[in-house]
């Protein structure tokens, strides 16, 4: 037995190293990774607080052009947009928002006025798009910052799409700030194409009740985010 003992010993004492040394290696390995994790969640916590914040900023403004397109029974002109813009700084304080914006809710055969709405307030001859076989368009008529992209996205009816409809619906439904899932956004205008959200605001004209022959709202304010 002694014999046998001596003879396997060097063996055995290496086969007991090997295992301890694993064992302190998977030790470490799932301290190491503990600790990712637990600074993963914590960058992920982080970056949702922030991408929060951000939507509850919008919400404010967007309540606040909501408020204002109800003082004014439907209808701010470009100016008193911008005024208030102003007012909010919203565009230089809130990284990520593209701009704010105005959609006005028409039957599907009068285009025509919300292209001189356009027109009015830009001065600048833009056709309701894409073509849609929907009784109801959603154009956009109202767009600030007025830049490249903002400036392309103007005329385009974002009732056509089923995602921003989706959301649009639902904040009809609701009464309520609703944000879309991720789309491209019209104003990606360059190669470097990121998707975006966008959150609606329903606005409805004081006295207007939902009927069959109206539109489920007058428009929407709303805001588009580019994803950085």
């Amino acid at each position: 037995m002694k014999r046998l003992v001596a003879t396997y010993l060097p063996q055995l004492a290496f086969v007991a190293a090997l295992v301890l040394g694993a064992a302190m290696t998977f030790m470490v390995y799932m301290a190491e990774h503990r600790r990712a994790l637990a600074e993963f969640e914590s960058a992920a916590d982080l970056a949702v607080d922030r991408v929060l914040t951000r939507l509850r900023q919008h919400v404010v403004v967007l309540r606040a052009a909501q408020g204002l397109f109800a003082a004014s029974d439907g209808t701010v002109g470009r100016d008193a947009f911008l005024r208030f813009l102003d007012s909010v700084d919203i565009i230089d304080e809130v990284a990520g928002v593209q701009g704010i914006g105005f959609a006005r809710m028409i039957p599907a055969e009068d285009t025509a006025a919300a292209e001189r709405e356009i027109a009015g307030h830009y001065d600048m001859s833009v056709a309701v798009r894409p073509q849609t076989g929907a009784g109801w368009r959603a154009p956009i008529v109202l767009l600030e910052p007025a830049d490249a992209r903002n400036m392309n996205a103007l005329g385009y009816d974002m009732y056509s799409d089923p995602t921003r409809r989706a959301a649009m619906d639902s904040a009809v439904a609701s009464g309520a700030p609703r944000i879309s899932a991720p789309v491209e956004l019209v104003q990606e205008i360059t190669e470097d194409k990121q998707n975006g959200v966008l959150v609606y605001l329903p606005f409805r004209r004081a006295g207007r009740t939902r009927a069959a022959e109206l539109p489920p709202a007058d428009g929407f304010v709303y805001a588009p985010f580019r994803g950085a």
